[in-house]
C-alpha cells in the first residue's frame, strides 16, 4: 500500500535517506553510490526525504536526470511511516549523529541500516548484523554493502528484523525510563553517603 502510494513498483528495491539536506548528513555519498548502483540494478530507486538547503539544491541540481530518483522536501508524519514502509534499506552515512534516532525508526519497520562508523553510530548499529557501517565519505563501501542486500533480500530481511528486536529490546519508553530512574537513585545514593561522610 505504501508503495502503491509512492508509485513505486512492489519487485523494485528502494534505498531510503531521510533527513536534513546538510553537508554533515552525508547526501552526497548517498548519491554517488546510488548512481554507480543503478546501473548495475536498473530495479533500484532512492527516495529522499528531509528539509532542503541551499547545499541539497545545488547537489541535486547536478542528479536531476538520474533514474529512479525520488526527491522529497519535509514530509508529514504520516508519509514519514509510508517511506520508511515503503523502502528495503534505510543509508545515512551521516558524520554528525548523537545517537540517529531515524536508525531506530527504520529497525521498527524491519529495514537494516547503513551509517558512518562514528563513536556514537557505533554504539547503535552492530556492524553486520542489524547493519552496516562504513568509512566517512565511503560511497564505494556503501554501493558494495547496498548491492549485498539487492542480491540477496533474505539477508536485508533478517538484518532488519535483529534491528527490531533491539529496538523492542533496549529502546521502548519503559526500558529507558528505567535506565534514567537507575541513574537518578545512583546518584541520591552517591550524594547521601557524601553527606553522611561530611556530617
Amino acid at each position: 500500500q505504501s508503495r502503491q502510494l509512492l508509485n513505486l513498483p512492489q519487485d523494485g528495491f528502494v534505498m531510503l535517506f531521510l533527513g536534513r539536506k546538510t553537508p554533515y548528513k552525508g547526501l552526497d555519498v548517498a548519491l554517488t553510490a546510488y548512481t554507480a548502483l543503478r546501473t548495475l540494478y536498473p530495479q533500484l530507486y532512492f527516495i529522499i526525504a528531509g528539509p532542503d538547503t541551499y547545499y541539497s539544491r545545488k547537489l541535486l541540481a547536478r542528479y536531476s536526470t538520474l533514474p529512479g530518483l525520488i526527491v522529497l522536501g519535509t514530509v508529514p508524519h504520516e508519509m514519514k511511516l509510508h517511506l520508511l514502509n515503503a523502502c528495503d534499506c534505510l543509508v545515512l552515512p551521516s558524520t554528525g549523529e548523537a545517537l540517529g534516532y531515524v536508525f531506530l525508526e527504520a529497525w521498527i519497520y524491519g529495514k537494516p541500516v547503513v551509517g558512518v562508523r562514528t563513536a556514537s553510530v557505533s554504539t547503535v548499529v552492530d556492524d553486520g548484523r542489524d547493519g552496516f557501517l562504513i568509512q566517512p565519505a565511503g560511497a564505494a563501501e556503501m554501493a558494495e554493502r547496498v548491492a549485498r542486500w539487492i542480491e540477496d533480500p533474505d539477508l536485508a530481511r533478517q538484518m532488519g528484523l535483529r534491528g527490531q528486536e533491539k529496538v523492542l529490546r533496549r529502546y521502548t519508553i519503559s526500558r529507558i525510563a528505567d535506565v534514567v530512574e537507575g541513574v537518578y537513585l545512583r546518584i541520591l545514593r552517591e550524594r547521601r553517603r557524601a553527606l553522611v561522610g561530611w556530617a
